[in-house]
């Protein structure tokens, strides 16, 4: 549970540095983030591979949080080279699907620790 934590305060803390104030640098990328949470859901599936429920919304959780990290790391990298500077309208459509795969992956974290109980 620890490394949940870890990975939610990783995607939760914003620390940037911004050089040029065009190109943006996080030195907590949530990408880290979420491979603490993907290593968490593999090590919940592992412990609990008999029980087809559980098995079945680790997939999901599985899914939706490598998807996530898709996600973080084109936008960490984007933002990194600037081009989210240039570009607004991707900047704005980025920044609302990582919040919005965010609270995907804490939802299916919550019906993962349902489903375990």
């Amino acid at each position: 549970m620890i490394k949940i934590l870890i990975g939610y305060i990783l995607i939760i803390l914003d620390l940037i540095i911004s050089p040029n104030q065009k190109a943006k640098f996080d030195l907590l990328p949530d990408f880290i983030g979420y491979v603490l949470f993907i290593y968490t859901f593999y090590k919940i599936w592992k412990t609990n591979k008999n029980f087809n429920e559980v098995k079945d919304k680790i997939k999901i959780s599985a899914i939706v949080t490598i998807f996530a990290f898709i996600v973080s790391y084109v936008s960490y990298v984007l933002d990194m080279y600037g081009v989210l500077y240039h570009q607004k309208e991707l900047n704005y459509v980025i920044a609302a699907l990582n919040d919005f795969m965010f609270l995907a992956v804490l939802y299916f974290f919550i019906k993962v620790l349902e489903s375990l109980q």
